[in-house]
């Protein structure tokens, strides 16, 4: 069953990411920016990094948290889903004050608008707990 994954991902590498690249530069040039555009750069952003090609997974989430942030504001789930793949993202490349920053924009907006007591807000905070911390150079 491993192998018919790894046949269907390495399908989807040779011919689909291509023209999901090519629709990342044509959202870009054009400005194109339905719902369906940003959840293609994040998906494909999220797909991307879990093949390691993870400079093109950034420019994806970057693109989608732009657009998202133009055309639903600053406030809204769908940005904080982007922070959060972003923080993510810092967070596994060893950067975590970044890591840490967008993290705590995603909680201040899913707080905003779901409560401090909603469910998803808890658990994206003991999320937030296990993001590691920097450790501080001790000389002895």
């Amino acid at each position: 069953m491993t192998s018919n994954i790894d046949e269907k991902q390495a399908y989807f590498l040779q011919y689909y990411l291509p023209h999901v690249q090519v629709c990342a530069e044509l959202i870009s040039h054009y400005q194109i920016h339905p719902s369906e555009a940003t959840r293609l750069l994040f998906q494909g952003g999220n797909f991307l990094y879990f093949h390691g090609f993870y400079h093109q997974s950034l420019v994806f989430h970057t693109q989608a948290l732009d657009i998202r942030k133009q055309v639903l504001g600053p406030d809204h789930l769908v940005v904080a889903e982007s922070l959060t793949a972003l923080a993510m993202f810092a967070s596994n490349q060893d950067n975590y004050e970044y890591a840490e920053q967008l993290y705590q924009q995603a909680l201040d907006i899913r707080e905003k608008i779901l409560g401090p007591d909603n469910p998803e807000t808890t658990r994206r905070k003991y999320w937030g707990l296990n993001i590691p911390i920097r450790s501080a150079t001790v000389s002895i």
